[in-house]
């Protein structure tokens, strides 16, 4: 299992949200950090930079991979990580 690790955007966007969708998000961080290469959780590669990104809902989540840890950059509304 890879370590996880969140940037301070990441951080603050899951206490502003609903108990109940930043549960949902985490549970499928967790379960992407057992097995990053699991095809069933819908990743997407991002195109012009390094990093992967999925959906939860309404949320994005953008997260990159460094070494033995998943580093959770960005979450936010669907497209909403494309307009900053």
């Amino acid at each position: 299992m890879l370590k996880i690790g969140y940037r301070k955007q990441a951080v603050k966007a899951l206490a502003a949200m609903p108990a109940k969708r930043a549960a949902a998000i985490v549970a499928k961080i967790e379960s992407l950090a057992r097995d990053p290469r699991r095809r069933d959780l819908d990743v997407k590669a991002l195109h012009g930079q390094p990093g992967f990104c999925f959906q939860v809902g309404d949320s994005s989540v953008i997260y990159t991979i460094e070494r033995d840890r998943i580093v959770v950059d960005w979450i936010g509304p669907r497209g909403g990580a494309y307009k900053e």
